[in-house]
């Protein structure tokens, strides 16, 4: 009986050490897997969010977005009357619904945001800037911004122009997004 005993024994601790063993192998190829896929999604990510990438992957991520945003920053009222001659023609170039686009006006001199939440009816609301920032920036946006040089940052859901006076008056974008 003793000898029954001992090999029951033995054997339970086989079973044991091959039930280690295994739990020891899932648990690497558990963490493999989630390296790698963290290491995917990383690169994802930086990709999308990298300056650089062609203008046509942001209009192609413009288009096909469900809600998109164009926002106007301005820190005075010179700049704010420069910027308003480009977005309304902007807005118009843009072949989507209309209500579909939010346009945002942030003061960035006060940190405030003037919008629509609704094109019909129209109701202008205030917020903090932050708040309308979060918003565009869920969204493929394109982003106004008054100075002195005429620049942009082009990447997968966000077009940041820079410009000056002259180049808001002629609105290139508009053309650019027709």
């Amino acid at each position: 009986m003793q000898k029954e005993a001992k090999q029951a024994r033995q054997q339970g601790k086989k079973t044991e050490e091959k039930s280690t063993a295994m739990s020891k192998r899932d648990i690497y190829l558990v963490a493999v897997v989630i390296v790698v896929g963290v290491a995917v999604f990383a690169t994802l990510a930086m990709l999308l969010s990298k300056p650089g990438v062609p203008f046509s992957t942001f209009k192609s991520n413009f288009y096909a977005a469900p809600k998109s945003a164009i926002v106007v920053v301005f820190r005075n009222q010179s700049e704010f009357i420069s910027e308003s001659a480009c977005y309304p023609l902007l807005r118009e170039a843009i072949h989507k619904n209309l209500s579909s686009v939010s346009l945002f006006l942030i003061n960035a001199s006060n940190s405030t945001c003037l919008f629509s939440p609704n094109v019909t009816p129209m109701t202008i609301v205030y917020k903090p800037a932050s708040y309308c920032l979060s918003i565009a920036s869920s969204e493929p946006s394109i982003f106004l911004n008054y100075s002195s040089i005429n620049a942009s940052i082009v990447t997968a859901y966000r077009l940041t122009i820079l410009g000056n006076a002259e180049y808001m008056q002629q609105c290139p974008i508009a053309v650019d997004m027709s």
